[in-house]
């Protein structure tokens, strides 16, 4: 137990150390929360510290990869999970005091020389590294070998409370009755190809009516209406020009990509010895046996043995004989870096030159957007210094290559600065309040926006969205008229009649699970055929047709089936892993709850206040 323990604290040392290292190198700086506030809450014996408390707030902030003000913060619950999480642990803490649990300082440095951030170039301990990286996260030496002390105790003391959790049994069973659980059905499929008569025109009363029905699936979401000046490559680089000497310079680097030897699409399938292959090869080659069939059984899958394209160089001294081939065929046993091998050669692809004229353009246009990055990189600088001087979006349009735009940034806005995922983002935090600044986007282009409105959810008027109306109402009267044709195909079933008796189109699936997969059928039908009853049909609809369903058996889950075995060896670990979580919260909060908690919401706030400046 102690040492699954100690290779737990191990690797979360190690993890508290390199994000420590991040945050204390990034400029963040520690502050001293002395005096008054050097505790921020006691939980029983213990005090959390107005450091400890400091650091982990500091590194969840930084974990969100972005800068936040206290009220950003806590409308996530940052500050709150990070004190939640701190009073768990002091509560462990001091129930391990209570009962004598801790380690010696041997442990201690023996976790300490394991971790990377502490090692010299020779991968010894280096106490000049474990001083320089405490210093920058702002750790003494004994406070972080107290937390490891601490860290390590918390762990001996988790395996001793949910190292003996098991699965339940017969909860596994109800489980494996539910997933594994097999079905099988017939259907019949009813798409518009059937119907007789085409669809009438809609009346204006019918569009309005629909309209009215489904308008949330014509409204569009809140979106905040901005300003900008954006740069993107593709709008500047059709004002570069590029000269010929340095196309053809590229083109001869990039040589390899231009002229391609001759390849061949080949599998290969190994052997432990030259006998095996040659008595596969002889079985191929009677007819015995196909290639798939020596490939399956040898437990592996066609993918397992496709190398794709290769060049004759890619495959070593076996290259000659498969090149040699000159129509698609067998060759055999060749040597490979695995040991003798068969290889199947399926087909030719001759060599192929692109030459300098017909490469030219992409070459062109390749070069005029690099060119175009770089001096969108140096414009940025320029762009950044007017806006923090007191330009506006339309000054920066106006005096700088950025062109203005103004749009709705959400999601399927036609705007097209919209269609990039940063910039709606970055418009969900976008406010009145924030000054506008130049950002990068994933193609090289810069952009600046101010908001000038949020725009909420709205409906559009419906000859905005006529089109679209329409076409929903075509789609929801033509199920209309293919569940009349199941409708009637069931009275046919109730007296007699078979599936397809009507021309439509049938199917079926024999002892399926929840998870089969039926091409070209709805999700839905595999969830109602988990709902019936043997012997029961039902009519099911999907995006454009209609399915008549009805179960023909119902199986319990297959004992010899590998795939549920293994399914039931990973639920049973995964529940028990579960459970074990589960009775380690619970003890977690018994122990809090046993030892009182007590806050200082001075030092609180004076952590906030100094994190949040």
């Amino acid at each position: 137990m102690a040492k699954g323990a100690g290779k737990q604290v191990g690797n979360v040392l190690v993890w508290l150390v390199l994000i420590a290292l991040v945050v204390g190198l990034g400029g963040y700086g520690v502050t001293n929360f002395g005096g008054t506030t050097s505790s921020v809450a006691t939980v029983g014996d213990r005090d959390i510290s107005a450091q400890d408390y400091a650091r982990n707030l500091r590194q969840s902030v930084q974990a969100q990869g972005q800068q936040l003000t206290l009220a950003e913060a806590s409308q996530r619950g940052i500050p709150a999970q990070v004190q939640g999480r701190l009073i768990a642990n002091a509560a462990l803490d001091n129930e391990a005091d209570r009962i004598g649990l801790s380690v010696g300082d041997e442990r201690v440095a023996d976790q300490i020389a394991q971790i990377e951030s502490f090692q010299g170039l020779n991968g010894d301990f280096s106490s000049d590294a474990y001083t320089f990286a405490l210093q920058q996260t702002g750790y003494t030496t004994s406070e972080f070998e107290a937390d490891i002390r601490d860290e390590t105790a918390r762990s001996i003391l988790q395996a001793s409370v949910a190292g003996g959790v098991d699965a339940p049994a017969r909860l596994i069973d109800v489980l494996m009755q539910f997933y594994g659980e097999r079905r099988s059905f017939e259907f019949a499929r009813y798409t518009a190809d059937a119907l007789i008569e085409p669809l009438p025109e809609p009346s204006d009363e019918e569009l309005q009516a629909y309209y009215d029905e489904n308008s949330d699936d014509f409204t569009i979401p809140a979106a905040k209406l901005v300003s900008y000046a954006w740069l993107t490559p593709d709008m500047l680089a059709p004002q570069i020009e590029v000269d010929e000497d340095a196309l053809r310079q590229i083109y001869d680097e990039r040589s390899d990509e231009f002229t391609q030897p001759e390849r061949r699409l080949v599998e290969r399938l190994i052997f432990d010895d030259e006998d095996q292959a040659s008595e596969a090869r002889e079985a191929i080659e009677n007819g015995d046996l196909s290639f798939e069939d020596v490939v399956e059984g040898r437990g592996l899958g066609m993918d397992d043995v496709d190398l794709g394209d290769v060049a004759e160089s890619d495959l070593g001294a076996a290259g000659a004989e498969v090149f040699a081939l000159e129509e698609p065929g067998l060759v055999g046993p060749l040597p490979s870096q695995f040991g003798p091998a068969l290889y199947r050669m399926n087909g030719i692809l001759a060599a192929t030159t692109v030459t300098f004229e017909e490469a030219r353009d992409d070459l062109a246009r390749d070069l005029r957007l690099e060119r175009a990055r770089r001096q969108i990189e140096a414009l940025a600088i320029d762009a950044e210094d007017a806006l923090a001087g007191g330009a506006t979006i339309e000054d920066l349009a106006a005096e700088t290559p950025l062109e203005a735009g103004r749009g709705e940034i959400r999601e399927g806005s036609e705007d097209p600065l919209a269609s990039y995922t940063e910039v709606r983002e970055a418009a969900q935090s976008l406010t009145a309040e924030d000054y506008a600044r130049i950002d990068v986007l994933e193609d090289g282009g810069i952009y600046a926006m101010r908001l000038d409105e949020e725009l909420p959810p709205r409906v559009p008027p419906l000859a905005d969205v006529k089109p679209e109306v329409i076409a929903g109402w075509e789609r929801a009267a033509t199920r209309d008229l293919l569940r009349e044709e199941a409708e009637r195909a069931v009275a046919q079933l109730d007296v007699g009649g078979q599936f397809g008796d009507d021309g439509s189109e049938t199917g079926s699936a024999d002892l399926v699970t929840r998870d089969t997969f039926i091409a070209d059928t709805p999700e839905a039908m595999i969830e109602a055929a988990f709902e019936m009853e043997e012997g029961e049909t039902r009519i099911v609809e999907g995006e454009a047709d209609v399915f008549l369903l009805r179960v023909t058996a119902i199986e319990p889950p297959a004992e010899d089936d590998e795939r549920m075995t293994n399914f039931r060896n990973a639920l049973t670990a995964q529940t028990a892993q579960s459970l074990a979580a589960d009775v380690y919260q619970l003890y977690g909060r018994a122990l809090t709850d046993a030892a009182g908690i007590s806050y200082n919401d001075a030092a609180i706030n004076a952590v906030n206040s100094q994190l949040f400046r």
